[in-house]
C-alpha cells in the first residue's frame, strides 16, 4: 500500500474558483490516453481502462490522503510522469515529484 497526502492548491482553481486537490490532477493524468515509443496517442485498451478506473474509484472517495495498492500506485505514477501540461505552473511540477517520490 502507498499513500500520498491530498493536498489542496490554492493557486489551481477550477472553473468556479474552487482549488483543486492532488486527486483532481491524478484524475486529468489517468484522462490522458497512453502513448507509444514516437510520443503518438494508442487510445485506451479495456485493460487498462479497467486499471485507471480502478484507481479513479479511489481517488472519488479520498480525503486528506490517496491510498493505493502498489500496483495502482506504479499505474498512477506512469501516467503522471507521462502527462502533457497545458500550462506551465510550479505546482504542478510539485504535484509530479510529489507523485514520483510518494508512489517509488
Amino acid at each position: 500500500m502507498k499513500t500520498l497526502e491530498n493536498k489542496v492548491l490554492e493557486d489551481i482553481k477550477d472553473g468556479a474558483g474552487k482549488p483543486q486537490t492532488y486527486a483532481v490532477l491524478a484524475k486529468a493524468c489517468l484522462q490522458e490516453p497512453p502513448k507509444n515509443h514516437s510520443g503518438q496517442s494508442i487510445g485506451f485498451t479495456p485493460d487498462e481502462m479497467r486499471s485507471r478506473n480502478r484507481i479513479q474509484d479511489v481517488l472519488d472517495v479520498s480525503k486528506d490522503k490517496i491510498e493505493l495498492e502498489d500496483a495502482d500506485a506504479a499505474k498512477l505514477k506512469q501516467c503522471v510522469e507521462n502527462m502533457s501540461w497545458a500550462k506551465m505552473d510550479k505546482c504542478l511540477v510539485t504535484f509530479t515529484d510529489d507523485v514520483i517520490e510518494s508512489f517509488k
